[in-house]
């Protein structure tokens, strides 16, 4: 899992709304790792543009991404007999009309990670 969720190159295979990679620099991933891919989250497609920040191999996986709002994201692994165990925290930095419909944004985040987890479990 760990390998899936650090390729990059493949993310646009299982993340849910992410449509295309537009950039990558250093990768695979790794401290350092920048990566802009184009996404749609509330009906709106954007560009990201991400950060790799944390890196344990086989541990945990993070990125900071400062487009469309300044966001961290988080997985932690932990094997669990044949199985892993993920956590995940996404920390934001809301403001103006993003702040305002902070509930929505929530929400579609967590489903759209919700549904990447499931599409990453097929695509495995």
């Amino acid at each position: 899992m760990f390998a899936a969720r650090t390729d990059i190159a493949h993310h646009t295979d299982w993340i849910e709304g992410a449509i295309e990679l537009v950039t990558l620099i250093d990768g695979p991933a790794g401290l350092g790792t920048a990566w802009e891919h184009s996404a749609v989250l509330m009906g709106k497609t954007f560009v990201s543009a991400n950060v790799c920040n944390i890196f344990e191999r086989n541990r945990r996986f993070g990125w900071q991404s400062g487009k469309p709002f300044v966001s961290q994201f988080t997985y932690e692994l932990e094997p669990v007999g044949r199985a892993t165990r993920l956590d995940w925290t996404v920390d934001a930095e809301e403001t103006g009309i993003v702040q305002l419909a902070e509930p929505l944004v929530e929400r579609q985040i967590r489903t759209m990670l919700e549904r990447s987890l499931a599409r990453l479990q097929a695509f495995l």
